[in-house]
């Protein structure tokens, strides 16, 4: 038994240490647990993802369980991840935090991929692209092949077949057919080889975004980390002198020009997961990871 999952569970798999307070150590301990009062069904068994599946019903809709944590320096489980309190929000998607090596460890890494759901499947498909010849794919291979064709959203469905759409983060065409809820018997089995008829949706975290791009400050893509730094400071103080002045216009133009030539690149070549100067300067993502 572990990590007070209910008595008539013997595992599970995800029962651990997570950092779900963000503070860069894993303290908070989390695990699967049967609803209290909730007729006992030997077909819920705790170990399914709390990334895709952090509530559980039963055939008829009822909660049978739900992913919680006990934070450092509670007792009990507190209500800010104790999904018991929204077990009546079918809109909960995921439980983003990763599983820790263990206590005190440090957090792992951000996650590649943000799942932002299971929707409907409908004609013409909301994720266009379908990769790989129509045959299953496994999720990293689907990831990785969306994201090098400079695609946003990637899903999978029937059997692991892949699909790719978004050219960019605010497409949200994935979404045309609408989700299905948690408890319905056509919700998507994420962690299957058999995914349904639903489709599995995912977003590239790390995607170049040119929207996004457009509205950061130019400095940000500026090559060099002291170009940067020195643009940042001369825009900074622009009111206090003239030199400051045409310091910061002429680096603030220089890192248009590189953002411009990333852009063009982008678009002439299909993109890359990574921003063409680099983490630095394009962004690391959030701090999502997977299990």
């Amino acid at each position: 038994m572990c990590c007070g999952v209910a008595d008539q569970y013997a595992y599970d798999e995800y029962a651990g240490y997570y950092d779900v307070k963000g503070c860069g150590e894993c303290h908070d301990e989390c695990f699967w647990m049967g609803e209290p009062g909730a007729t006992y069904n030997p077909s819920f068994e705790p170990g399914s993802n709390p990334w895709h599946t952090p509530i559980a019903y039963d055939t008829l809709g009822n909660v049978k369980g739900f992913f919680t944590c006990r934070l450092s320096g509670s007792r009990t489980s507190d209500k800010s991840t104790d999904l018991r309190w929204l077990k009546d929000d079918r809109d909960i998607t995921t439980f983003s935090p990763r599983k820790c090596a263990g206590k005190g460890q440090p957090s792992p890494k951000y996650r590649a991929d943000e799942y932002m759901g299971c929707y409907n499947s409908g004609y013409p498909s909301a994720l266009p692209e379908l990769v790989g010849g129509g045959q299953p794919l496994s999720f990293s291979k689907c990831s990785d092949a969306c994201a090098s064709r400079n695609y946003h959203y990637f899903g999978r469905s029937g059997n692991g077949q892949c699909r790719c759409g978004g050219r960019t983060k605010d497409d949200y065409t994935f979404q045309r057919f609408g989700p299905i809820r948690y408890g319905d018997s056509n919700y998507c089995e994420c962690d299957s080889d058999n995914v349904g008829n639903g489709v599995c949706t995912y977003r590239v975290v790390d995607q170049f975004d040119p929207n996004t791009a457009r509205k950061h400050h130019p400095c940000r893509y500026l090559p060099a980390y002291d170009m940067r730094k020195q643009c940042y400071i001369a825009c900074r103080d622009a009111n206090q002198s003239m030199s400051n002045q045409l310091t910061c216009k002429m680096l603030e133009t220089m890192g248009m020009t590189y953002l411009s030539k990333t852009i063009n690149k982008h678009n002439d070549e299909g993109g890359s997961q990574l921003h063409m100067l680099g983490g630095d300067a394009g962004g690391s993502g959030s701090n999502l990871g997977t299990f």
